[in-house]
């Protein structure tokens, strides 16, 4: 990463790369040349996800009635959307409108309507009260382990404790060196992070910060 404080909308990124030894300058040399084929780290843009589509039909029913053919061509704007089909598109709206062929029997699952005119409609009150509740995706957050250094040592390049769990990577690097925070039931001490793992010691006290979630 060349650095946030580089960061234009409109500019081009600009970076020096100094190499420190020898295998650097390899590094350095594999990276220019990905650069020039344009290669990143970031993940290649995928489809949208028909859950997430269902979720946008659904929701658009809480807000107003809908035309199935204005909505399709709305939602082949959006660039994950760009290749969706129709036939796709009509599943979808059939899945939302009777729960699928595995809930089509039951009445609670019916979450929208078409009406006389076409229009597609929430079928009731309590389905919109439901869906303003419950919008939204669960996304995968980066996580690291939870270890604790060996006893009688501090310090990260401690190995060989017992792990805990996982917590977040966002709250852990809001902490530093002996910072302490609750975590399975303990007060632990924060003594460093190494790869993909967090190492700890048990603090004494009830002073200690709070993991989010």
């Amino acid at each position: 990463r060349i650095g946030r404080a580089n960061h234009r909308m409109d500019e081009p990124s600009k970076a020096i790369l100094i190499p420190a030894n020898r295998f650097e300058v390899l590094e350095c040399r594999a990276a220019l040349d990905a650069n020039y084929l344009g290669a990143q780290d970031t993940p290649p843009l995928v489809n949208g996800g028909l859950d997430v589509l269902a979720q946008h039909v659904l929701g658009c029913a809480c807000g107003a009635p809908f035309h199935a053919d204005a909505l399709f061509d709305e939602v082949r704007t959006a660039a994950p959307y760009a290749s969706l089909d129709r036939p796709t598109f009509d599943r979808v709206i059939d899945f939302v409108a009777t729960g699928g062929y595995a809930l089509r029997n039951y009445e609670r699952y019916a979450r929208i309507r078409q009406t006389r005119e076409g229009l597609w409609r929430v079928s009731n009150p309590a389905v919109a009260q439901q869906y303003r509740l419950n919008v939204g995706t669960i996304i995968d957050v980066p996580a690291l382990n939870v270890r604790y250094v060996q006893a009688g040592s501090r310090g990260a390049a401690s190995r060989g404790g017992r792990v805990l769990g996982k917590i977040e990577e966002a709250f852990l690097e809001t902490l530093t060196h002996g910072d302490t925070f609750m975590f399975a039931g303990k007060i632990l001490r924060f003594e460093g992070i190494r790869e993909n793992e967090c190492f700890v010691s048990n603090a004494p006290g009830s002073d200690a910060k709070v993991p989010y979630y």
